[in-house]
């Protein structure tokens, strides 16, 4: 009599199974390559996202470093302006490592690096004035995430992701095909075609070709750097808040090592609505003075004031690679590193 309970010998379908997964597999592949294709097509390249796991993989470079190491500390401009490749061919032998955020108060990275006993390196902190405020976002939340969460397992995701992100347009879109469709439909690009991150976190910028997007480009940086006409600080409060960066300074100097307090490069409107809402005197300079030691403002390096920012606030990378240049022959200058003789490197 005939079992109720199917055999796990039932006939099965006769096909040639491994020719069908062949075949699936050629389609995803091909189906990829496609959109990978397509999204190029559109202008966009390999760039990394960055995230909270690719700072920690920078800022672990710092252990054990030694004196030999250079912490780039800021917001936007020393993410844009300082090309790590660069740095390395001006200053061999360094351990060059980017921990500038976008958008975010280099305040708390600076603490992290003070507070650290290991940490006798250098510390090249680009910072304005409005850094200082309350409100103003904060690199906290690296910080922890390095102290707390950074470990094996982030190690070997964040090192998978770079592998995938460096070389594919499409990992910028986190391999989400129907994402890619939507705003290849909708002509709303979630990414900014010009940037492209690199594995060391500096973000390249390309000035873009079409007038048009120029010009939306800086008009939005205009709009958005017009908030700080409006924005006041109690100058007491400012004055205790640069108190506190002294104090790291100087916590960091005591292991011998040493602070360089950056003004970078602005130009055009930006730097008129700049120097309108903090001018120099009032607030750069005093910052300068009250944490001592070194520091560079841009307009005091001649190789520096020349340049012109094509959106008002940041470098593209051939002007960033020139502005390197100069930053590592004034940090040459001021006796904070050593390396080739200003004017010995072989690229313009």
């Amino acid at each position: 009599m005939p079992s109720s309970i199917s055999s796990s010998d039932a006939d099965l379908p006769d096909a040639p199974w491994g020719r069908l997964w062949a075949v699936a597999v050629l389609l995803i592949v091909a189906s990829l390559a496609g959109l990978e294709l397509t999204v190029r097509a559109y202008g966009f390249g390999p760039s990394l996202i960055d995230d909270p796991d690719l700072w920690s993989a920078q800022r672990e470079q710092l252990e054990g470093a030694g004196p030999e190491a250079v912490a780039l500390l800021g917001a936007s401009r020393i993410v844009t302006n300082v090309a790590p490749d660069v740095l390395r061919e001006e200053l061999p032998g360094r351990t060059i490592v980017q921990l500038g955020v976008e958008g975010m108060s280099p305040v708390a990275a600076l603490a992290d690096l003070a507070d650290d006993p290991g940490f006798d390196g250098l510390a090249v902190v680009c910072i304005m004035p409005e850094w200082l405020l309350d409100e103003q976002a904060t690199q906290e939340a690296y910080v922890r995430h390095y102290r707390r969460d950074w470990g094996i397992l982030n190690r070997t995701e964040r090192s998978l992701r770079t592998w995938l992100q460096d070389r594919f347009a499409l990992a910028q879109f986190r391999l989400d095909p129907l994402k890619v469709r939507t705003w290849i439909a909708t002509g709303a690009a979630p990414v900014n075609r010009f940037r492209r991150v690199t594995p060391d976190r500096w973000s390249a910028l390309a000035i873009p070709a079409d007038p048009a997007d120029l010009a939306r480009t800086v008009d939005f940086r205009m709009k958005r750097h017009e908030s700080l006409r409006k924005k006041t600080i109690a100058e007491d409060r400012w004055i205790a808040d640069v108190g506190r960066l002294a104090e790291m300074a100087a916590k960091i100097r005591a292991r011998g090592g040493e602070v360089v307090f950056l003004r970078n490069v602005t130009s055009g409107g930006v730097l008129e609505i700049d120097e309108q809402a903090f001018p120099r005197a009032r607030y750069w300079d005093v910052l300068a003075a009250r944490c001592g030691g070194p520091s560079i403002h841009f307009a005091d390096v001649p190789e520096m004031a020349r340049l012109a920012c094509f959106e008002g606030s940041h470098l593209d990378r051939d002007a960033a690679a020139k502005f390197t240049r100069a930053l590592a022959a004034q940090l040459r200058k001021l006796g904070v590193v050593h390396g080739p003789a200003e004017g010995a490197s072989a690229r313009p």
